[in-house]
C-alpha cells in the first residue's frame, strides 16, 4: 500500500513544479499529502530528493509543462533516477536540484506543510472527540 501512496505522493508534488501559479493547487497537495501515511520529514525528503531532480528543470525552461506531468512517464523517471547507479560526477550534482528546488518552491512547500499539519492536527482533533 505504501508504495502506492508513494506514487501517489510523487505525482501531487510534481505540481509545485509547473510553470504557472500554483497557489490554486496547494489544498489539493496537502490533501493528499495529509491523508497519507508517511511523515512530512519523508514527503519533504521525496520532494527534494526524488521529485525535484526529475521536475525541477521544467522551471528553468523557457516554455516549461503547466499543465500537469504525465503520471506513468513521472513514476518511470523517478524510479529510473532513484534506481540508477550514479556516476561519482553526478552524485555531486544530485543534491543541487534539491537546494535548487528550495530557493523556487520552498515558500509554497511551507505553506503546504502549514497545512498539511493543520488537516493533520483536526482529523486527530476528530477522532479524539468521537
Amino acid at each position: 500500500m505504501r508504495s502506492n501512496d508513494k506514487r501517489e505522493i510523487w505525482c501531487t508534488l510534481s505540481d509545485l513544479f509547473l510553470d504557472t501559479d500554483i497557489s490554486v493547487s496547494l489544498e489539493r497537495i496537502s490533501d493528499v499529502c495529509a491523508k497519507s501515511d508517511f511523515s512530512i520529514d519523508e514527503i519533504t525528503d521525496m520532494l527534494y530528493s526524488e521529485v525535484a531532480p526529475v521536475c525541477m528543470p521544467n522551471l528553468l525552461t523557457v516554455l516549461g509543462e503547466w499543465t500537469g506531468f504525465g503520471e506513468e512517464q513521472l513514476v518511470e523517471k523517478i524510479t529510473n533516477y532513484s534506481n540508477t547507479q550514479q556516476s561519482a560526477m553526478k552524485r555531486l550534482f544530485k543534491p543541487k536540484w534539491g537546494l535548487i528546488a528550495r530557493l523556487y518552491i520552498g515558500k509554497d512547500w511551507l505553506k503546504v506543510v502549514k497545512l498539511i499539519e493543520e488537516k493533520r492536527s483536526s482529523s486527530t482533533d476528530s477522532l479524539a472527540k468521537t
